[in-house]
């Protein structure tokens, strides 16, 4: 898969209304734009968005060999930490990723 295919899947399945399961809450899609952010809702008012800068980060660093929690909430920055839960129900959802018991992420895709 590469890096176009990858953000094509994601924005071709995701869409407004989707439920986001995190740990504590459930969130929802709001909007998916055309410059690629994906916007989702905490609570009932706070309104975050994962960006395609971010999922490209995250191809990258899955495409060679592999991803750490750590890093993902590095991506995801720490003002924006509800974001590390999205990347993470994005790529589990979408079957893009697998975690091992370390929290340590690897593509079930084939790399091209």
């Amino acid at each position: 898969m590469t890096e176009q295919e990858f953000l094509k899947f994601i924005y071709s399945s995701i869409h407004p209304g989707m439920e986001v399961r995190k740990p504590k809450k459930i969130s929802r899609i709001l909007d998916v734009t055309p410059d690629g952010k994906i916007y989702y809702l905490i609570g009932t008012q706070n309104k975050k968005a994962v960006t395609r800068d971010d999922l490209c980060k995250i191809y990258r660093l899955l495409s060679k060999g592999g991803l750490s929690n750590n890093k993902i909430a590095e991506i995801s920055g720490t003002s924006r930490p509800c974001n590390n839960t999205t990347v993470k129900w994005i790529l589990t959802h979408f079957g893009l990723a697998r975690q091992d018991v370390l929290g340590y992420w690897q593509a079930t895709w084939k790399i091209k």
